[in-house]
């Protein structure tokens, strides 16, 4: 009887570390958003990683529901990513109202549009020999 609750016991184990939540979701930078010496989370978007790749829906979907962050007309604001790796190139895209437009990022900074208004910002990030991740963030530009 012994016999069968060690292998019991092996075959538990054995299945809930083929179900840790440990996977390359966790071991991909995140990026943070600082304005104002604030730091803002991230949520991850469509990625591919060491393991596979994950395809998300559009960042305005992504983006319903959320608060997002207050800023004022023209402010800059600061992207950062959490681990340091090799990057090969970064872009940034907004959309409002439907339309999505690049934006200049220079040493992950940038501003915010001096037009009032509820911005969903995609922030695309290719890594040397890892893959690719794309971080979504809303902004509310006010006055």
């Amino acid at each position: 009887m012994p016999k069968y609750f060690i292998v019991c016991f092996i075959i538990l184990g054995v299945l809930l570390a083929g179900c840790s939540n440990e996977s390359s979701y966790g071991k991909m930078p995140k990026a943070k958003v600082i304005v104002d010496d604030q730091q803002y989370a991230t949520e991850i978007g469509t990625y591919c990683w060491s393991d596979g790749c994950v395809d998300k829906v559009s960042p305005e979907e992504q983006a319903v529901g959320k608060k997002g962050i207050a800023v004022q007309k023209g402010e800059k604001m600061r992207l950062r990513l959490t681990r340091k790796l090799d990057v090969e190139e970064t872009s940034l895209s907004v959309t409002s109202k439907g339309v999505t437009q690049d934006v200049p990022l220079t040493a992950g900074v940038f501003k915010v549009p001096k037009k009032e208004g509820r911005y969903v910002y995609a922030y695309r990030v290719i890594f040397k020999d890892r893959g690719d991740a794309s971080y979504v963030f809303v902004v509310h530009v006010g006055k």
